[in-house]
């Protein structure tokens, strides 16, 4: 036979046998019964389950029914513990199915159970109650055994039931089932016993003023506790949400720590090539060997310094950056310059650079002026990021091209380069801090700054900046300055990019740097 089967059989045995000892209640019930005094224990045993819900709702069994259903039959009559325990049983269900929206349906075959087997118990502890106390003394010991050894059943009784179903639906062995729960055994023992003959005994010398004095500490406790489980809980949640908030900085600390040791790798790259720029050319200018002529010497100086203020200009902007990331502001320094020297002096300073990789890079525009009111080595900054991106993510023997243009009162600078190209996925994150295309991460090195920094340095000058890329093409970005610095971010008029058109870049149209 299946098992759901046999669990489909034992819960109905269970329910007819409660349906045949709730009927035999009804129809023996003394009529010379106490009916207030039963209404009273009805309503003392439902505030009790409603105590022991709202309790073993935070995880902790608890309950007193079984004492007062044990109380009822000592005081009653079997009968009326019996009518008791189905009380009992109906208000639990009524809570648990309001308290957790389930399905009436759904429940109803839980109650039948529930109720059958709480009846079929507490007739059989009844039961032994009342025959014990028939030929047992009625004082000292004596007194007390009928009301532990009623108990002992009532427990034992719920316990393998229950063990018995849960065997049926998980396959857990009743032993083991009730070697676990047996921590609660002394507690429910005790209190069914304890708790039984004092309501008996108050009860019987006070009627219902006996009842109250029971009723009221269950309601004072039931609701100190659930007092004192909510303010638990609040403190708990904001424990956990503290926790959470810690460990979110921590994770983000962690990243921000992984992010900083690659920015130092990449960083001490990129000094290490305006390094050996300088190195290089003070080596060639210190050979004896060599029969430099004055242009020829005076072009290395030139590399020497611009390199110089390249690695200053890191050196600035890290700093920089740090100050806006305190601030959220960057103030330019503002001066006139010829922005048309920056840009020379920067593809100058990157010459090496483009040579290693076997870089073409050809310039417009170098004979006409440019003046603008500015932050020059923050426009310095922003040439040599766009420049030496261009280059780094150019391949070996591509194209950059670098023009300057003036337009409506604006200053424009162009980069484009026949690189890889940047994917559509990334062009809304590329002037996102540490931000890095995936794509890109084996073909060049880099920190994931050198955008962001531009884009902060365009904003602070009041300035936009525009992209268009094609994946394996290349990548064309545009700046627009104002040239006088009263102007603001809404004073930019928009203007039109250049088309853009990779297949029109030929070496012939360039001046080689």
């Amino acid at each position: 036979m299946k098992a759901e089967t046999l669990q489909r059989a034992y819960i109905w045995i269970v329910t007819l046998t409660g349906i045949l000892t709730l009927v035999w209640a009804l129809t023996t019930l003394p009529t010379g019964v106490d009916y207030l005094l039963l209404a009273e224990l009805a309503v003392l045993n439902v505030v009790a389950q409603f105590v022991a819900s709202s309790v073993a709702r935070q995880g902790i069994a608890f309950g007193v029914s079984h004492a007062v259903n044990l109380a009822a039959v000592a005081l009653l009559g079997l009968q009326a513990g019996v009518l008791l325990a189905l009380a009992a049983s109906l208000s639990v269900w009524l809570i648990k199915t309001v308290r957790k929206q389930r399905s009436w349906r759904g429940s109803l075959e839980q109650l039948s159970f529930n109720s059958g087997m709480e009846t079929i118990n507490i007739f059989a502890s009844g039961w032994a109650l009342i025959e014990l106390q028939s030929v047992m003394p009625q004082s000292g010991i004596g007194r007390m055994i009928p009301w532990v050894v009623a108990a002992v059943v009532n427990d034992q009784g719920n316990l393998w039931m229950v063990a018995l179903i849960v065997y049926l639906q998980k396959k857990v062995s009743p032993l083991k089932f009730v070697l676990q729960s047996g921590w609660a055994m002394p507690i429910n023992i005790t209190t069914g016993a304890i708790g039984g003959v004092l309501l008996a005994t108050v009860t019987g010398a006070l009627g219902s003023e006996g009842i109250m004095i029971f009723l009221f500490p269950l309601l004072l406790s039931g609701y100190s506790f659930n007092m004192y489980v909510g303010r638990t809980e609040q403190q708990m949640d904001v424990i956990k949400q503290r926790t959470e908030e810690l460990e979110e900085a921590n994770s983000k600390m962690r990243e921000m720590a992984r992010e900083k040791d690659n920015m130092l790798a990449v960083l001490s790259h990129d000094m290490r090539t305006s390094i050996s720029g300088i190195h290089a050319s003070i080596q060639m200018l210190q050979d004896p060997t060599l029969a430099l002529t004055r242009e020829k010497a005076h072009r290395l100086l030139q590399v020497i310094a611009h390199s110089e203020q390249a690695l200053t200009g890191m050196v600035d902007n890290i700093l920089r950056v740090e100050k806006a990331e305190d601030t959220d502001k960057l103030l330019p320094q503002r001066e006139f310059f010829n922005m048309t020297d920056v840009v020379e002096g920067v593809i100058t300073s990157l010459d090496t650079l483009a040579s290693e990789k076997r870089v073409r890079l050809h310039s417009y525009g170098s004979n006409v002026p440019a003046y603008i009111e500015a932050d020059k080595q923050m426009i310095q900054q922003v040439a040599l990021n766009l420049i030496s991106n261009a280059i780094k993510y150019t391949p070996n023997g591509g194209s950059v091209f670098v023009s300057l243009d003036m337009r409506d009162d604006q200053v424009v600078l162009d980069v484009e380069d026949t690189g890889y190209g940047i994917p559509k996925h990334a062009m809304n994150h590329i002037f996102d801090p540490y931000y890095r295309v995936e794509e890109h991460e084996n073909k060049a090195l880099g920190t994931g700054l050198g955008l962001s920094i531009v884009k902060r340095f365009v904003k602070a000058h009041g300035g936009n900046i525009e992209v268009v890329s094609e994946v394996g093409s290349g990548s064309r970005f545009s700046v627009q300055l104002p040239m006088l610095g009263g102007a603001g971010v809404h004073d930019v008029k928009p203007i039109s990019p250049p088309t853009f058109r990779f297949q029109d870049h030929l070496p012939a149209k360039g001046i080689s740097a």
